[in-house]
């Protein structure tokens, strides 16, 4: 049944990017009837945050941490580490365990790094229940994966 709900949400659900455009377009209109502004300021103020040197700066940085957190999750120590923390999930509860206390610790390095290191063990984590045959509820344990990295973030 929750394959059936996924593909249903799969198919329903518009891209990142069209939300992002859907968006833009809905800030664009509620300007143009709350405010004084005409299209052409609201353009120019659009384009005037977007490339706000200070915005660039940090999203320069952020882009950075991510990428350089997924190269080093992607290394040979951390494929032998990811491959090591799953034979040690056995079920749901275990796993969750796991891989917020594998996440934890690779997020005291660096930010970027637990966020993609817990991303790419729940997945590998899955993969190898999959593969052994060992009765992991999934979705249970992604739910508890989501709520431990948004509250992390903050």
């Amino acid at each position: 049944m929750t394959n059936k709900i996924a593909n249903i949400i799969k198919r329903v659900l518009p891209s990142p990017f069209s939300i992002a455009i859907l968006l833009t377009i809905l800030i664009v209109i509620i300007s143009l009837l709350y405010t004084d502004s005409n299209l052409i300021d609201v353009m120019f103020f659009w384009e005037k945050g977007i490339w706000n040197p200070p915005l660039m700066n940090f999203a320069m940085q952020m882009m950075l941490m991510l990428v350089l957190g997924y190269v080093i999750a992607l290394s040979k120590v951390s494929k032998q580490l990811i491959e090591k923390i799953t034979f040690l999930c056995k079920n749901t509860a275990n796993a969750a365990f796991f891989v917020s206390i594998s996440t934890i610790m690779m997020s005291l390095f660096n930010w970027g790094l637990g966020l993609v290191f817990g991303a790419i063990l729940a997945r590998q984590v899955g993969e190898h229940a999959l593969q052994k045959n060992i009765n992991l509820n999934y979705p249970i344990f992604h739910h508890y994966l989501y709520h431990y990295l948004v509250i992390s973030s903050l």
